[in-house]
């Protein structure tokens, strides 16, 4: 029974090594992420500066990160920070990143813009809300940051993106003024 015991002991010993590898590992490919997208965005800006519209970015430059990741993991992360922020990101070769902008991009919604407000099923705060798309379920907006492009928290459905939630003015007011000749009827009768 000991014998058991301490094999037990072990594989949750392993078990926590293993899982605090992991996290490290995913802890240090978020790091060279963001150094990446880092080193992207200045080599833009060095060629927004000189009037362009596109930056080549030579990608041998990665190899010297030594990172556990694979070449298409750390493309796909970068190319979908760039593409969440309006350019479009395309692998010219296996040696070059192609990142392009629209000379006047459309002007960006500062903040939510929808008018539905509620409590936010992840962090309980009552705030503006957002529609997961396809899904429908709410959360709010600074939540949704963290899961656009993600897993729904409510269903586990996969979410391709998120979209303000508004409710028509007047059609709010009818039903306030409808719950209000109730409540009136109700403390009359």
């Amino acid at each position: 029974f000991c014998h058991l015991l301490q094999t037990v002991m072990f594989a949750q010993k392993f078990a926590q090594a293993t899982k605090k590898a992991k996290d490290a590992g995913e802890a240090r490919r978020a790091k060279i992420v963001k150094d990446v997208v880092a080193f992207v965005e200045r080599e833009c800006l060095r060629a927004a500066s000189k009037e362009q519209t596109v930056a080549d970015i030579p990608t041998l430059n990665f190899e010297q990160l030594r990172c556990d990741m694979r070449p298409e993991d750390l493309q796909r992360r970068v190319f979908s920070a760039f593409e969440e922020g309006g350019c479009t990101a395309v692998a010219s070769s296996v040696w070059l990143w192609r990142i392009s902008w629209p000379e006047n991009p459309p002007n960006p919604v500062r903040g939510p813009a929808g008018n539905v407000r509620g409590k936010c099923p992840v962090c309980h705060e009552t705030s503006l809300l957002v529609s997961l798309v396809p899904c429908g379920h709410s959360v709010c907006h600074g939540c949704s940051e963290q899961y656009a492009k993600q897993i729904c928290p409510s269903c586990r459905g996969g979410v391709t993106r998120c979209i303000p939630m508004f409710v028509d003015e007047v059609v709010g007011s009818e039903q306030s003024s409808k719950r209000r000749r109730v409540e009136e009827a109700r403390s009359a009768g």
